[in-house]
């Protein structure tokens, strides 16, 4: 006989997950995350849990990779000394 799947409610899986009730309950009815209907019942799979995380997972900047590093003030200061050195 197989294993049994162990299956988690909504309220199960918003503590495994560390997030409200509620957030879980409208990914749900927007069917923006992978779950199980038995019914009316709504239920979670460890591999649902593992697919929620992954998807909401962000992607780190490649330290090796130089990006413009400067405030959107320092870059207007840059470029006002840039244009005032043309005029000159």
């Amino acid at each position: 006989m197989a294993d049994p799947v162990q299956l988690f409610t909504i309220r199960e899986a918003a503590l495994l997950l560390h997030v409200p009730d509620g957030w879980l309950r409208k990914k749900v009815s927007a069917r923006s995350v992978p779950h199980t209907r038995l019914g009316k019942h709504v239920r979670f799979t460890s591999d649902h849990l593992k697919q929620i995380v992954a998807a909401g997972e962000a992607c780190l900047p490649n330290p090796s990779v130089p990006s413009q590093g400067l405030s959107t003030r320092a870059r207007r200061v840059r470029r006002a000394a840039a244009d005032e050195r043309a005029v000159a």
